[in-house]
């Protein structure tokens, strides 16, 4: 399951491809670019207009 926006990221159970300066995630664990956000899995973090992280699954918001 997975779900993105234009110029965001796709994410399919703990693995996900990411546009270019977006973030990195492995495994459920989020690696970010400044200014996005770090999140780690079970504990979901977001920020403004970013995304939401949890357990390995991203939503992203434009």
């Amino acid at each position: 399951m997975l779900v993105a926006s234009p110029g965001m990221l796709v994410a399919s159970s703990g693995m996900l491809v990411a546009s270019p300066g977006m973030l990195v995630a492995s495994s459920g664990m989020l690696v970010a670019s400044p200014g996005m956000l770090v999140a780690s899995y079970v504990m979901p973090v977001a920020l403004p207009g970013m995304l939401v992280a949890s357990h390995g699954m991203l939503v992203a918001s434009p």
